[in-house]
Parts: structure tokens; C-alpha cells; sequence
């Protein structure tokens, strides 16, 4: 079993994941406090490195990491942008409402000290779900909801590959 030190470690030791959205392909940083919320909720599951490392591909490229987010018109949002239905952190209001200075599209964002680690549960139930549905290409069914291919999970399917490929390593290592 890996230790969360150890998971922490590993996800901090790999390179920054580069966005794929503008021209110059930036790094998105990865804090500690992102890597060790990452490793929590990763470590509850049967598959640790694995989870942790879609959890750090997903929470890069879909919200920098950011828990605030509300992305899709309304539809995702946190950091793993999953529905905002069902993610924790957001409640619904009135967009066309001028005294609801927070609201966007349709959601707010009322965060407390939990929520990152309540989203990366939730994003890891989507994503076990899409493992069950989609074996061969679950990134395709948690960008989509169904197991379709897209130009965007197929890069972030690329990154998930480097990422499982440098835990080796790092792990081989220790």
C-alpha cells in the first residue's frame, strides 16, 4: 500500500501538465494542497496511483484546479467539473438577477474547508463509472457521458499515459 506522503511525492515530482486552450502551451501549477486533496480522496480507492493520477489530468486541464468554477453554461462545475447538480460547493440562483453579484450561470459557489476533497470524491465515483462503461477509453465517457471520442479526452488520455508512465519510475525509485 502507498503512503499519502509517498502519493503527495509522486504527484508533485511529475512535470506540469501544459494547457491545451491557448497558443503557448502553459504549465497549469500543481500546489501541495491540490496533490495532497488529490491523494485523500485517492487513497480511499482500490486503485490509488491510477485515481490520482485522472484526478490530476481532469483537475489541470478542466479547472486549473480550481474549486470555484462553473464551466459548460452552467452544466459543470468545481475543480473536475462534474455536473453542477451534484457537485459539492454550489447552490443554484437567479443569473438574471442584478443583486446576485455571484452567480454564474445559474450557480454560486459557496465553498467551505471540505469541499476540493468532496468534489474529488464525487469526480471519482464519475470516473469509476466511466471505467465501468467505457474499459478501454473511460476519459471518453467522463468528458462526454457516453463513451465517445473527443479531440479533448483523446489529449487528455495522452497526458494520463505520461503521468502513469513517470509514477513508474518514480515509484521504481523509492
Amino acid at each position: 500500500m502507498i503512503s499519502k506522503a509517498i502519493l503527495v511525492a509522486t504527484l508533485l515530482s511529475f512535470v506540469p501538465i501544459r494547457d491545451y486552450e491557448r497558443p503557448v502551451r502553459i504549465p497549469i501549477p500543481r500546489s501541495e494542497k491540490v496533490a495532497n486533496v488529490i491523494a485523500t480522496a485517492a487513497l480511499e480507492t482500490d486503485d490509488p496511483i491510477s485515481s490520482a493520477i485522472a484526478l490530476d489530468v481532469i483537475g489541470a486541464h478542466e479547472s486549473g484546479y480550481r474549486d470555484h468554477l462553473v464551466g459548460d453554461h452552467g452544466q459543470s462545475c468545481g475543480a473536475w467539473q462534474t455536473p453542477c447538480v451534484r457537485t459539492p460547493g454550489f447552490i443554484r440562483c437567479d443569473y438574471f438577477d442584478p443583486s446576485e453579484t455571484e452567480c454564474h450561470w445559474g450557480w454560486k459557489f459557496q465553498g467551505k474547508p471540505t469541499t476540493a476533497l468532496e468534489q474529488a470524491r464525487l469526480a471519482l465515483s464519475i470516473w469509476k463509472t466511466a471505467q465501468e462503461n467505457c474499459a478501454e477509453h473511460p476519459m471518453w465517457m467522463y468528458a462526454s457521458g457516453t463513451c465517445t471520442r473527443s479531440r479533448t479526452a483523446d489529449l487528455y488520455e495522452i497526458d494520463i499515459a505520461f503521468e502513469t508512465s513517470s509514477s513508474t519510475e518514480q515509484l521504481a525509485s523509492q
